[in-house]
């Protein structure tokens, strides 16, 4: 067996987890839900559009991530949050949903429809208004309320993106 195949089978016996979760961790992501997600891409300089966001996911096989209830939106904070460049206050990451301000809900790629109210908006946030429908979420180190999902315009320049694919 090769080194790298017995690795992640010991690591996978280990935690008792798969050998494609082990194989997600040991690629830097974290499995939660059936995927692997990463954050292939964050940096202190706003330098990211949706469209470049999504790019950066498909070089990975991977999708803009789709969170889907308030417990998985901590653990994906959390596991976000370390990988902020060290010296960042704070950073801002495309995600995958979109907000239909119609029906104040979030859309997701299935056709799923999710109450914009189940998970945790910036301060202020959703704003109405229909070119606003790309979703970031900004991230913290500190103990600040200022984090949370924000719709915005696709064009819009951001720190970086999180991305998910099936395990």
């Amino acid at each position: 067996m090769k080194p790298i195949f017995a690795e992640l089978k010991r690591k996978a016996t280990e935690a008792r987890e798969s050998p494609a979760e082990a194989a997600c961790r040991l690629q830097g992501g974290l499995p939660h839900s059936g995927k692997c997600f990463t954050v292939p891409h964050v940096t202190s300089s706003g330098d990211m559009t949706h469209d470049q966001a999504r790019k950066e996911c498909a070089k990975y096989e991977a999708l803009l991530a789709e969170v889907h209830d308030r417990n998985q939106q901590d653990d994906l904070y959390n596991f976000a949050v370390t990988k902020m460049p060290g010296y960042s206050k704070f950073v801002q990451i495309w995600s995958g949903m979109e907000y239909q301000h119609s029906t104040s809900t979030l859309l997701y790629r299935s056709g799923k429809v999710l109450g914009s109210s189940q998970l945790k908006w910036f301060p202020s946030y959703p704003h109405q208004g229909p070119p606003l429908t790309y979703l970031v979420t900004t991230l913290r180190r500190d103990d600040s309320p200022n984090v949370g999902l924000f719709n915005t315009v696709a064009v819009s320049r951001r720190h970086g993106v999180m991305c998910e694919k099936d395990i």
